[in-house]
Formats: C-alpha cells, sequence, structure tokens
C-alpha cells in the first residue's frame, strides 16, 4: 500500500521540525557501537518489545496537541521526558503555543512503524516513522504529513523516558 506523504505545513511542521536546529548526531551518543555485544534489541525480545512498546505511546502522546489542552502537553513533557527532549520539546512548543492556540490546531501524530535500534540496561534508540494529521478549526484545513525521528530513551526509576530525539535535518 502506498503512502502519500505530503510536506507539512506550518503547523503539523512544528512538532518535528524544529529539531533539526540541534545537531544531526546527538541521538548516536547513547551508543557508540550498535552492532556490539552491549546490544541487546536482539537477543532480548522481551525488553526489545517493552521498549519499543514504549517508544511509540511516548511519540504519539508527545507529538499530538490540541490547542484546548495544550496545558496538558507541557505536564506531559515534563513526566514523559529527561535532559535533552525535555529542552528539546520545551523550545518547540515554546515557539508554536501561539500559532497553535490562534489557528485552533489539532495534531494527531501516529506511528506508521518503528524498529528498535539499540537497547542497553537503561537506554535505547527507537526509530519510529510517524504518520500526521493537522486540523485547524479556524480555516476548516486538514494536512496529512509524515517524519522519520530517532528517538533515544533512558530507563529513570524503572520507567522508559524519551532522552533525545534526532529528526535527520529534516525541515
Amino acid at each position: 500500500m502506498s503512502r502519500k506523504w505530503v510536506r507539512r505545513g506550518l503547523i503539523a511542521g512544528a512538532a518535528l521540525g524544529l529539531f533539526a536546529a540541534g545537531p544531526a548526531a546527538s541521538a548516536t551518543s547513547v551508543a557508540q557501537d550498535i552492532t556490539g555485544p552491549g546490544n541487546h534489541a536482539v537477543i532480548e525480545p522481551d525488553e526489545t518489545a517493552a521498549v519499543l512498546k514504549r517508544a511509540n505511546q511516548l511519540c504519539e502522546q508527545l507529538f499530538s496537541y490540541d490547542y484546548t489542552t495544550i496545558d496538558q502537553l507541557k505536564e506531559r513533557v515534563d513526566e514523559l521526558t529527561v535532559g535533552k527532549a525535555t529542552e528539546q520539546l520545551d523550545e518547540l512548543f515554546g515557539a508554536v503555543e501561539a500559532q497553535v492556540i490562534s489557528g485552533q490546531a489539532v495534531l494527531r501524530s501516529t506511528v506508521a512503524e518503528s524498529a528498535v535500534r539499540y537497547l542497553a540496561k537503561d537506554d535505547a534508540q527507537v526509530l519510529v516513522y510517524l504518520d500526521q494529521t493537522s486540523t485547524s478549526s479556524t480555516s476548516g484545513k486538514e494536512i496529512e504529513s509524515g517524519g522519520m525521528l530517532l528517538t533515544s530513551l533512558r530507563r529513570v526509576d524503572g520507567e522508559w523516558l524519551l532522552s533525545d530525539v534526532d529528526t535527520f535535518g529534516e525541515k
């Protein structure tokens, strides 16, 4: 089945585009050698499935928003991220919040595909492909788009949290 990927508009693109300002290789700090013996993604299928499920949940929760509940999004960022990802998402939503509210925008992100790239005791990387639909109550327009992310996760107190996002320089 072929997917039609439309260039994202201002509101839809905001969820991914502003991350391009960061260094493209930042997520590689999790593992210098993802093919080495420290990568448990293949040999621990239960943990691999658990981190994959969690990465998918995090992406759908953090890259979806509704202009009527923007404060809840800020709370989710505080609860579900750590380190650099917190800074990245705070910067992103700080930059687009006024546009989201004035445009009465709703962005829904759904994971289309994902795969664990690296898994260690407390660190993981998951490649995520998102399908996104942005709607604006003020214009009545709906924009479909897609994005690719390399997400880094860190286990903190037994819970996987988003710690970094790399969009491979997408704009």
